[in-house]
Parts: structure tokens; C-alpha cells; sequence
């Protein structure tokens, strides 16, 4: 043991005369006290109990040791306990060491049932004398920190942050528009004995809490921002705080890239410890944001907590509380949010799976919503109110993240077949953008087997392809040649149907026109528009049959060249 932590506390302050010790305490394996036991058994009450075990077995040889473990404050709180006891009940008690001297009490049981005036019923009283002062009850509340968790249990931890967030909201309450007087704004900045650099006519900040807050550990914020979200605190408020704690806590820059930086051992070892203490406020912190409500903190923020969640190897858990709330708000996510690296590097250049999850994730919750009775149709009459629905807008974000990442020559086949068969049907009024990045992809990879580029084929539906759409494919030679012919064909039918259709009009109006011979004719106009129509028409289904007579003339050969490769 170390001579430093020898501690002599032989000696009542008011006597002159030395009197010999008669025990050695050893309280937490740390520190050694030998002290005199009378002063100590006339106010612990559970040190009495101990002095008495300990002399019936003593056999008279060295002083009787007695192991203190779990001491609430280690060695510098028993030697407030032993001050106390040797100083006849009297101790200086102030904010910073009552949530100390209040758990050591209880600890060493100093009760009235031993003494008057007792180390409990003194530090009570104090804390009872706090009221609601901002500066005491934030004091005590960090003093608490040596002494958890018996200060919780010992309800301290609970008062102080109960009546911190009591002051935060009634200071918000008197910032809001109907007490937003200047005699509320005098009665805010006087009820903070600290805040006198607030102005009496200019209204205090929202955020006016934040900096003191953040001088908490992580365990005493966790347990006042729950006393806050029981109080009903705005939840966008909140999330702001808990964004401003995190970046006073855990140096953001450090941990948001993903590259590797050299250290010596010693850095690293002060790098790796560091980073433990950081893992833990960020899990905490992403759990309060996680019981928030959705859409209280931007995506932004939620990816910069992803990004430094996953640097830091943070718990599965925490990383899925993440990608929940992501996923809920993917709606409102743009294209270069979403194109992560993946973290470590292994194969693909992009975290691909991470984007599915997320995509799991919001279609999940839009389901239990009931956002997915969207008809399975072209669009109604007002089909851009329609294509701004969040299930849209989700299926033209992934549909762009495909064709963005498609050219990455490391990225799977089914990794990207996956993702574009994430989405439901409903998700896509048309296919023409999976389409350009399913073409992109094949251009990426001109090695991919035939059999994977038909897989990658028949995640289109043909009949949301446009016209356009379907010419590209007609000339497109990296496409198989059944599945050109099957888009064409379809393609064939549709363009009849609407020549059909258009037929019948017209024939409809001819009729109207013979039998009202005496109303003018007023359609005159549309039956000529309707006739360049169906001519466009026609001649694009002119074009579309030649491109398929080209391709059957190709799949004709292909199959001659065959049966002569066969003989």
C-alpha cells in the first residue's frame, strides 16, 4: 500500500493530548484510517455493530482491521464521516458536499435512533432548505456523482432534477406570447440568481439552460432530461439540447470520417479509453432521442450520430434505435445523406445493406400507419399532390441512389436486385428511373452472367415503362432478347388499345354529329387534334414493329447459328 494513502485520524481537534488508535479501517481497498472507535460507535450505528463483531473475536494481537467495501465517496468521504464524529456532531455542510456527507450517513446508518442531531437529519435539512434555487439544486445535483447510485436511492438525484425541470419550464412558460411582458421577462432573469447577464427588456433565449446542463455526466442528464419529458418540454427543444450535449461531450470531428489515423501505443491507449467514455454518452444519448417524438430532430443530425455510431463501434442496438428513426423519416432524406461508405471497407464502395434497412424500416411503419392502400394504377386527377406522397418520394430517392451507385464495379448483383426489390409496387408510378439504373448497372458490368442480367430484368414492370422507355430497350444490345421482345409486344398491345379507344370516339362523335345535324359543330377543333394524335401514334407503332421484326430477324439467326454450332 502506499504511504500516500496512509491517513492518521488519531487526534480530536479540541483535545491536546495524543490518544493511542485502537482499529484500522480499510475502506475500499484504497485508503487506510486508523482511528479511535468511541467517537466513531456513538453516531454510526452500523459501525457500533461492526466494533462489536470485531472485539468478541479480536485475540489481542495488532489492531482489529475492518474492511469497508462500496463506500459511497471512497476514502475523502469517510474522512468527512470520521470529522464529523470526532468534532462532536459538528460539520461545516454546503451545496457541494451535502449529497456526500447525506449517502454517507446513510451508509454508516447515522440516524437519530443513535444520536441527535445526526449526520441524516442534518444534511436533510439542508437539502429541504434548498427551495428552488437554480445554482444549489444543480450543485447538489452534481455532487451526486461521487455517491451513485445511494443517492438515488436516497431520492436526492430525483428531487434535484425534479426541481431543475420544474425551473426550465416555468421559465419557457413565461417566455411564451401571453407572458411575454416585460415584468415576466424581470421575474425570469430575478428567479435565476446567475443569469444577470440577461436583460429585463430583451427576452431571455430558450436554449438560456443548455450550458449548465451540459456540465452534468451523462447518468444525471439521462435522469433530467426523463424529468423534463414527463413535464411535456417541447420535444424539438429537447432534441436541440441533446444534439448540443453530444458535441460538448464527444468530440464530433474526431469520430465523424471514416479514415484511419496513426497513434503511438500510449496515444492509443488514451485514444481507446477515451473512446469507451464516448460510446457511452452517445448510446445514452441516442436512447432520449429514440423516446422522443418522430421528427424532433432533423436527418442530418440522426446521420452525423450514424456516422460517429459507427466509427466508434457502437452497440447493435444503438445503431438500429438509429436507423429506425432514419427510416421514419426517409421521406425526408436527400440522395447524398444516403451514400455512406461502407465502414470497414469490404467489397463495395457503399454501405448498400445500410440502405435497405432503412428502406425496411420506413415502409414497416408506413404499413402499421395504413400509408400503403395506395391504389395500384396510374395516378388520379391530381397526380402531382400524388407524386409528392412520401411513398413516392421514397421510391424516386431509391431509384436515384441505384443509378448513383450502379457504377460501382465491386457492387453485386443481388445486392442491387435487393434493393430495388425493396420497395412495394405503390412506391413507383413509373419504372423508367429503376430502368436507367439497371442499364447503368449493366454498362458497369459487362461480365455479368445472362442468367443474373434476366434476374436484374424482371425486377421492371413493363406495362410502368414509358414509350421512350421502351424504344431505349428496343435498341439497347445489353438487354436479352427476351425480355426486349416481351416489352415490346406489351408495348404493341397498349398502343392498339388506345388506337381502339381513340376509333371509338371518334366514330361516337361522327354519330352525334348525323343526328344533331341542326347544333353547330364545335368539336371540329379536337377530331383534328385527335387525328395528329393517332397518326403520331401510328407511326410510333410503326417504329416499334420494325424493331421487333429486327429482333425476331435476330433471334432467328441466333438460333440458326445454333443448330449449326449443335451439328
Amino acid at each position: 500500500m502506499k504511504s500516500g494513502d496512509l491517513r492518521l485520524v488519531c487526534k480530536e481537534p479540541r483535545v491536546m493530548d495524543y490518544t493511542p488508535c485502537d482499529l484500522e479501517i480499510q475502506v475500499n481497498e484504497e485508503h487506510t484510517f486508523f482511528l479511535r472507535q468511541k467517537p466513531l460507535a456513538t453516531y454510526s450505528g452500523r459501525l457500533s455493530k461492526i466494533f462489536r463483531r470485531v472485539t468478541l473475536r479480536s485475540d489481542g494481537s495488532g489492531l482489529p482491521r475492518i474492511l469497508l467495501h462500496d463506500f459511497p465517496g471512497g476514502g475523502e468521504a469517510f474522512e468527512l464521516a470520521t470529522r464529523f464524529c470526532y468534532d462532536g456532531g459538528r460539520i461545516a455542510i454546503s451545496n457541494s458536499n451535502v449529497s456526500v456527507l447525506r449517502c454517507v450517513g446513510e451508509f454508516l446508518e447515522m440516524t437519530e435512533a443513535y444520536a441527535r442531531g445526526n449526520l441524516v437529519k442534518q444534511a436533510e435539512m439542508h437539502l429541504q432548505n434548498l427551495g428552488n434555487d437554480w445554482d444549489s439544486n444543480l450543485t447538489v445535483l452534481k455532487g451526486c456523482d461521487a455517491v451513485l447510485p445511494l443517492a438515488e436511492k436516497t431520492h436526492i438525484v430525483q428531487r434535484c432534477a425534479d426541481t431543475i425541470a420544474w425551473k426550465i419550464c416555468s421559465s419557457l412558460e413565461d417566455m411564451s406570447p401571453l407572458s411575454s411582458s416585460p415584468d415576466s421577462y424581470r421575474l425570469h432573469s430575478g428567479s435565476i440568481s446567475r443569469r444577470s447577464s440577461l436583460s429585463t427588456t430583451v427576452p431571455p433565449s430558450r436554449t438560456w439552460w443548455f450550458s449548465d446542463v451540459s456540465s452534468l455526466s451523462v447518468f444525471l442528464m439521462e435522469r433530467l432530461l426523463k424529468s423534463l419529458i414527463y413535464n411535456d418540454l417541447d420535444n424539438k427543444l429537447l432534441a436541440r439540447f441533446l444534439m448540443h450535449y453530444l458535441k460538448t461531450a464527444v468530440p464530433l470531428h474526431l469520430y465523424s470520417g471514416f479514415s484511419a489515423k496513426l497513434r503511438s501505443a500510449r496515444e492509443e491507449t488514451l485514444h481507446n479509453r477515451s473512446k469507451k467514455v464516448h460510446v457511452a454518452v452517445l448510446e445514452a444519448i441516442v436512447n432520449l432521442f429514440f423516446h422522443l417524438e418522430r421528427g424532433s430532430t432533423s436527418c442530418r443530425s440522426l446521420f452525423i450520430m450514424l456516422r460517429v455510431a459507427t466509427v466508434l463501434n457502437a452497440s447493435k442496438p444503438c445503431k438500429r434505435q438509429l436507423e429506425k428513426m432514419i427510416g421514419s423519416q426517409l421521406h425526408d432524406v436527400n440522395l447524398d445523406s444516403i451514400l455512406l461508405p461502407l465502414y470497414p471497407r469490404s467489397g463495395s464502395l457503399f454501405d448498400v445493406d445500410l440502405v435497405i434497412r432503412l428502406v425496411e424500416y420506413f415502409f414497416r411503419e408506413q404499413d402499421s400507419r395504413g400509408a400503403l392502400c395506395l391504389k395500384q394504377q396510374n395516378p388520379p386527377g391530381d397526380a402531382a399532390a400524388v407524386m409528392e406522397t412520401p411513398v413516392i418520394r421514397v421510391g424516386d430517392l431509391i431509384d436515384t441512389y441505384l443509378a448513383e451507385i450502379a457504377p460501382d464495379t465491386s457492387l453485386k448483383v443481388h445486392r442491387f436486385r435487393r434493393l430495388a426489390q425493396a420497395l412495394p409496387a405503390s412506391a413507383r408510378w413509373t419504372h423508367d428511373g429503376l430502368y436507367r439504373a439497371v442499364d447503368s448497372y449493366l454498362e458497369a458490368h459487362p461480365d455479368v452472367m445472362s442468367a443474373e442480367v434476366l434476374s436484374l430484368c424482371q425486377v421492371l414492370d413493363v406495362g410502368k415503362l414509358s414509350l421512350d422507355a421502351c424504344k431505349h430497350i428496343a435498341k439497347n444490345p445489353r438487354l436479352p432478347s427476351m425480355f426486349v421482345l416481351e416489352v415490346l409486344s406489351f408495348q404493341q398491345g397498349r398502343l392498339r388499345e388506345c388506337i381502339v379507344r381513340s376509333d371509338h370516339r371518334g366514330s361516337r362523335g361522327g354519330s352525334h354529329r348525323r343526328t344533331q345535324s341542326d347544333i353547330p359543330d364545335q368539336s371540329a377543333g379536337t377530331h383534328e387534334l385527335l387525328r395528329s394524335d393517332l397518326d403520331q401514334i401510328h407511326f410510333k407503332v410503326g417504329e416499334l414493329e420494325k424493331a421487333c421484326k429486327s429482333m425476331r430477324s435476330d433471334v432467328s439467326r441466333y438460333n440458326r447459328a445454333a443448330r449449326r454450332l449443335l451439328c
